[in-house]
């Protein structure tokens, strides 16, 4: 017995995974594809427009660019750091007061041993697993009448 999506409509299951795109769901993601680029390009063109150095069909369709490329084709205005960018919208947001937080949060000295220890995996069991099996033996090596806590 196989299983049977329950679908409405023709192209109800074109993006579900349990088959390719037939050609006809083909041509349907290649042409909302085509609609959603031409608005980018639409887009680039409103804004960077008379800094453009070239035709934007000539700059787009996929091209990667450097920095230092990027500014002689007047795609940017200037190059930066990310400090220079969040301070750019800050200013552009009129925002004076802002803290600027890594999402996720970095990972401490201590973590970063325990990770590459449990060959580069770390899928919040490990670590934890790994700490405990590493930190137990020392701790049972400890004379409970000699141990005192120190508050920080």
């Amino acid at each position: 017995m196989t299983f049977q999506p329950n679908r409405r409509g023709a192209n109800a299951g074109m993006l579900g995974g349990d088959h390719p795109f037939t050609a006809d769901e083909r041509a349907k993601m290649q042409a909302y594809m085509d609609e959603i680029y031409g608005v980018f390009k639409g887009h680039v063109t409103a804004i960077r427009g008379a800094k453009l150095t070239k035709p934007i069909d000539e700059l787009a369709g996929g091209r990667v660019y450097t920095g230092k490329q990027a500014l002689e084709l007047g795609l940017i205005d200037k190059i930066g750091t990310l400090s220079d960018a969040v301070a750019f919208a800050a200013s552009k947001a009129d925002v004076k007061d802002y803290e600027v937080r890594p999402v996720p949060e970095p990972k401490n000295f201590l973590e970063q041993i325990m990770e590459s220890a449990g060959g580069g995996k770390d899928d919040g069991k490990t670590l934890k697993l790994s700490l405990w099996e590493l930190a137990l033996p020392q701790l049972q090596t400890l004379d409970p009448a000699r141990v005192r806590l120190v508050k920080s």
